[in-house]
């Protein structure tokens, strides 16, 4: 009897060829060239693949940094001033982002402007594990907040969004109170999905939301770094927002997940550093300064113009990879059933004379 169990459960485990197929959480190709994949599939609770996939990478631009640009001064009032790098201009990043430039809001208190000089490639410290990053910062004069905000050139409909990223302390090894890092999808006010870092809290937390919040008490909730770490130190933020659900992870490490206020409409991807001098973010001193460093920011992601590839699609492993940015092929189905065929093969080729000894028996 035990023996006809065994052989039972070994039939199981040969039919398990069957969902692996269908899943492809497994078995990797080389590396693969962006060009080489149709569809992206991400670790987590998302199913359904992607379509599209964008990686930008500020760790290795040395040919683009220069000395940090000066601070915004109370005569730049109009937000004119140009990008600080051709980088900005390159269309590695203008496919995929823009920075914007101009009055943001001049009935805020203090106004905020926006400026392309607040966006900047940077050398890194030896400790950075780094040449460089991408700094983003906002600054206070006595008559404005000089703020940051790129944003993305497609609209999209669902994603997996992620960036490397730190808050940098100043001279005094401090971050000034009253800012707000944004990292988001937009459309509307009550059509965002949020991560934010707020200056003037606990350095071990950053606050996630579905807005509006208000209306949905439990589409917002503070997330903890892991013990001992903080948002001044490195750390990946990721936000995944699937239809009808939610989910934000720190490191690879679940942080909250909601159904409540869940975005239904195409939105842009953004990024932002900024102040308005109201409730939420807090008022900054004047001449405060508050810095981001950016490794690199991952997307991948749906629009509204794209169909699902049917099963001859190469689909590619996101995350689990052997280089971040660097997609894996998911071994293709005809592998997978010529691997189950060759199992079922051997597998038969054992175990049905086997029976016939056991029958004799």
């Amino acid at each position: 009897m035990t023996t006809v169990t065994g052989l039972l459960l070994a039939l199981s485990w040969t039919g398990s060829c069957v969902s692996q197929h269908q899943h492809g959480h497994s078995h990797l190709e080389p590396r693969a060239a962006a060009t080489d994949c149709s569809l992206y599939q991400v670790s987590g609770q998302s199913a359904t693949p992607f379509e599209n996939y964008r990686f930008l990478d500020f760790r290795s631009l040395s040919n683009y940094t220069a000395s940090e640009p000066a601070e915004i001064t109370t005569q730049q009032d109009s937000g004119e001033e140009a990008v600080t790098s051709p980088y900005f201009n390159s269309s590695t990043f203008e496919d995929v982002f823009q920075i914007l430039s101009g009055v943001r809001n001049p009935d805020s208190n203090p106004p905020m402007i926006y400026s392309a000089q607040n966006a900047y490639i940077s050398a890194a410290e030896s400790a950075d594990g780094s040449d460089t990053y991408l700094t983003v910062r906002t600054s206070r004069n006595k008559d404005f907040q000089s703020v940051a905000q790129m944003r993305s050139v497609e609209s999209v409909l669902h994603a997996s969004m992620r960036i490397c990223m730190k808050v940098l302390e100043d001279s005094n090894d401090t971050v000034a109170a009253g800012a707000v890092v944004g990292f988001f999808t937009y459309k509307s006010d009550t059509q965002e999905t949020d991560i934010e870092i707020l200056t003037k809290r606990s350095h071990h937390q950053f606050q996630v939301t579905n807005q509006p919040s208000t209306t949905e008490p439990a589409g917002t909730s503070n997330v903890s770094l892991a013990t001992g770490k903080n948002w001044t130190d490195w750390a990946e933020y990721r936000v995944d927002w699937l239809q009808g659900q939610t989910i934000w992870y720190i490191d690879d490490v679940l942080g909250y997940q909601t159904t409540n206020s869940v975005p239904t409409e195409a939105s842009a991807l953004m990024l932002n550093l900024w102040s308005n001098g109201g409730s939420f973010s807090g008022n900054m001193s004047v001449g405060a300064q508050v810095r981001i460093a950016v490794q690199y920011i991952e997307m991948v992601y749906n629009t509204t113009d794209d169909a699902t590839s049917g099963g001859t699609a190469t689909r590619c492993n996101v995350d689990g990879v052997e280089t971040k940015g660097e997609p894996q092929v998911v071994q293709t189905s005809a592998a997978v059933v010529t691997t189950c065929i060759a199992s079922s093969t051997f597998f038969f080729g054992l175990v049905v004379p086997l029976l016939y000894v056991l029958i004799d028996l």
